[in-house]
């Protein structure tokens, strides 16, 4: 007998853009972990995540500036929208709902998490608001690394990859998972670190 597992996982960017982004093996190694699963028959669910708002400090996308700070995101313009999950409050409030609900109905699905779907330049914007100082976006220059480029590309151009999802994803708030909202994030996680 196996053990009913979750796993954090990808969609196939070289799939959904029709082999226009192949550089990406970080989706594409999780996207064939994913349909091993599946044509296994081994229980198991499916999490897939959006951009981690973490990154602010994890990646240093929120640079210190002379008068507040400066969201830097390669590929994405200002009215370019993100998926954006709050991995370190939802991942783990989602596997365990997804473990006490577990049926033959949720084996084999894929859950996307996400906060909300919004340009960078608005969370910069709200940024702003939060810490009282002024949070600009801007455009970053390319990496020269093929699979990070072309990640922030893909998410560009599809919108965070999960825009026919609606926020929260109403699979896991019928499971009982409450969902942070962008302020509190930025209220609880952003603030102490930055303000």
């Amino acid at each position: 007998m196996c053990a009913n597992t979750t796993q954090s996982s990808l969609p196939s960017l070289a799939k959904i853009s029709g082999g226009k982004y192949k550089s990406c093996m970080q989706y594409e190694y999780k996207a064939a972990i994913e349909e091993y699963l599946r044509s296994s028959g081994l229980a198991h669910a499916n999490l897939h995540l959006g951009a981690f708002l973490e990154n602010y400090w994890k990646f240093g996308l929120l640079k210190k500036t002379f008068t507040g700070f400066d969201v830097v995101v390669q590929n994405f313009t200002a009215t370019d929208r993100q998926a954006f999950s709050w991995v370190g409050r939802e991942v783990p409030a989602v596997t365990l709902a997804l473990l006490k609900n577990y049926t033959e109905n949720i084996s084999g699905k894929t859950y996307p998490i996400v906060n909300a779907t919004m340009p960078y330049a608005e969370l910069a914007a709200m940024t702003g608001k939060v810490l009282g100082v002024e949070v600009t976006f801007s455009t970053g220059p390319l990496t020269g690394l093929p699979f990070v480029d072309e990640m922030y590309a893909a998410h560009a151009e599809y919108s965070g990859l999960y825009s026919d999802i609606p926020v929260p994803n109403p699979d896991l708030v019928a499971f009982g998972v409450e969902f942070g909202s962008i302020q509190e994030f930025l209220e609880t996680a952003v603030k102490p670190r930055f303000g």
